[in-house]
């Protein structure tokens, strides 16, 4: 269905209205019972909290003793709670000592390999002090307890933002389908435990094209859309490294404009978008208007990206003028065009537009194969990856 112009105006200053994407809340915590119980194996009892969640496990209304406990992710086929393997990102942690009060909740060491941040310019989010070391649990196992452990007796904390997960719904006759929305939606909730949006408890750093995702995700199920200004906002401030993620800056604060309706993070950023995000550090442009980008490697770190992990790119020929970044470049300008506009920047939204013509008249000259007109990786290569033509479609 065709949205008019003045509709779709009317929708977002609706939302305007609704909510101040500069209207950021605290994290909060929801507190969870078991959904079963069993026992392992080795006769230890074993509590399922349903699903996973960032956060802490508490003893309730236990005689004080001596407890140990294995709190994690993952069961073996013993049923045991474990990590997979050593240095495993699945996380599981074993923990004992004494109860000591009637709701003692169970201390967790600063696990390294989610803290400590992989680049200096994208660093790991701080928890804040007062929900202390906070981790991944789905599943409890006692191996030892002053008494009897039931269902009564534990709980699991989660921490996350405040989204009203009743804000929205999905029925489909579909199971499958209904499964697949369900685990998406809740990502979005589990996922927040860090006031900004981050991949889960592998890193907790924000990343800019997994940030997109978690946006228009959040946006599809939920009015508030302080999360994603909030997310947007860290990122400018904490750009990561690929050549890619910083071209979804654009994308990102496009759609946060979109949805919002509000100009005050363009207004606030545009310096920054309209520079280093729309030429990414160590990227120059030809005289066609096309991007010259880093390839796949580059000794200070920047570089193209195409995918991760590295068995996920097709085979993608990595070349100085590449497919991906060109398109994303040709979107970029398109998405300019309409921030400058909204900015009252005429001069500034022609020369985008005009640059974006420029650019997809070289793209289809340099990279389209006339033969089967499918899209060619990068300057003179053969080799045509799903990347380089699901992509160059996408943006337009």
């Amino acid at each position: 269905k065709t949205v008019t112009t003045a509709a779709a105006l009317a929708m977002a200053l609706s939302a305007v209205a609704a909510s101040d994407p500069y209207d950021y809340k605290e994290l909060t915590t929801t507190t969870a019972l078991p959904v079963a119980a069993t026992v392992t194996a080795d006769g230890h009892e074993l509590f399922d909290f349903g699903k996973d969640a960032i956060g802490w496990f508490e003893f309730v209304n236990m005689p004080p003793g001596d407890y140990e406990v294995v709190l994690g992710e993952m069961t073996n086929a013993c049923g045991n709670v474990t990590n997979a393997y050593e240095g495993s990102t699945i996380r599981a942690n074993r923990v004992s000592g004494k109860i000591d009060s009637r709701q003692y909740r169970v201390p967790f060491e600063k696990d390294p390999l989610n803290t400590r941040g992989w680049d200096p310019n994208a660093p790991s989010v701080m928890i804040p002090e007062r929900l202390g070391i906070i981790s991944a649990i789905r599943y409890a196992e006692i191996v030892k307890a002053p008494a009897k452990v039931t269902s009564a007796n534990v709980a699991r904390v989660a921490v996350h933002y405040p989204i009203d997960m009743k804000k929205s719904g999905f029925i489909c006759d579909n199971k499958d389908l209904k499964r697949v929305y369900d685990l998406c939606k809740y990502s979005i909730l589990a996922t927040s435990f860090c006031g900004v949006y981050v991949d889960g408890d592998r890193e907790r750093t924000p990343y800019e094209a997994d940030a997109y995702i978690n946006q228009l995700d959040q946006y599809a199920i939920d009015d508030d859309y302080s999360l994603g200004r909030k997310s947007h906002e860290w990122l400018m401030d904490h750009p990561t490294w690929p050549t890619e993620w910083k071209q979804h800056s654009i994308k990102i604060a496009w759609a946060d404009w979109m949805w919002t309706g509000d100009k005050r993070s363009l207004e606030k950023y545009f310096d920054q978008l309209s520079t280093v995000k729309l030429m990414p550090e160590k990227c120059s442009k030809r005289e066609d208007s096309l991007v010259v980008s880093t390839g796949e490697t580059d000794s200070k770190g920047a570089r193209d990206i195409i995918d991760w992990p590295r068995a996920e790119r097709d085979g993608f020929d990595f070349g100085k003028v590449n497919a991906v970044v060109n398109a994303f470049h040709y979107r970029n300008l398109l998405e300019m065009r309409d921030i400058a506009l909204a900015l009252g920047k005429e001069v500034y939204a022609k020369h985008c537009q005009d640059e974006a013509d420029r650019v997809k008249g070289a793209f289809l000259r340099t990279f389209i194969d006339p033969k089967d007109t499918l899209v060619r990786d990068c300057e003179g290569s053969e080799h045509k990856s799903l990347h380089a033509n699901a992509i160059a479609v996408a943006m337009g």
